[in-house]
């Protein structure tokens, strides 16, 4: 059997009633364990995940998020990072 497709299209759907929030964590810019941008996020994320049934929140490590559709049907946004030369 072969199967195949061609030009697929990928949208997001509506979140119905969660809220979607999106943390940026910025890149490593200091010694181990001085600034954990990621850390931080991922820790956020995880508590509004486990305590907020009504929220949906997802973490972009590293900077600025390579996928084009990141913030889509975003209600909030978190930028976490040292705000010097090449952050998100």
């Amino acid at each position: 059997m072969k199967v195949q497709f061609r030009e697929i299209l990928l949208k997001r759907l509506p979140m119905d009633d969660k809220k979607k929030i999106v943390f940026v964590a910025g890149p490593p810019s200091h010694d181990y364990a001085s600034h954990e941008h990621n850390a931080g996020c991922l820790l956020m994320a995880k508590t509004l995940n486990d305590n907020m049934p009504n929220v949906h929140a997802v973490v972009y490590r590293n900077g600025w998020p390579a996928d084009s559709t990141a913030f889509d049907n975003a209600d909030a946004i978190v930028l976490y990072a040292d705000g010097g030369a090449g952050t998100c």
